[in-house]
């Protein structure tokens, strides 16, 4: 694990979820939804189908689902997109920091 990923509990198991201050919204790989067997709902009318990667590749939105998850003990109920062919499990987007109010601090590490 590395600085920029922390541990969250789903349905009692542990997974890594990247945190990412440049991403805007928090999403899941399709692969995490079937493999944690959630639940996707279709996306509401007027949310984005489609997201752009930092490296500007496009990235296929299949749906939504809500998942709850223990971050540190404090239990949160939390939105995600769900993103067809994702490299990573979960990105902890700035909507997710918003709304759990967390604080990161960063140190060099020398």
């Amino acid at each position: 694990m590395n600085l920029n990923s922390i541990r969250v509990k789903i349905a009692g198991q542990f997974n890594i979820a990247l945190l990412d201050t440049g991403c805007g919204t928090s999403i899941i790989s399709h692969k995490f939804l079937r493999k944690n067997n959630l639940q996707m709902t279709n996306l509401k009318r007027g949310q984005n189908y489609v997201l752009f990667a930092a490296n500007g590749s496009k990235l296929r939105v299949l749906g939504q689902t809500t998942i709850l998850l223990n971050l540190g003990g404090m239990n949160v109920s939390f939105d995600f997109l769900v993103v067809d062919n994702l490299n990573q499990d979960m990105i902890l987007g700035i909507d997710f920091l918003e709304h759990t109010k967390l604080k990161l601090f960063v140190q060099n590490r020398k």
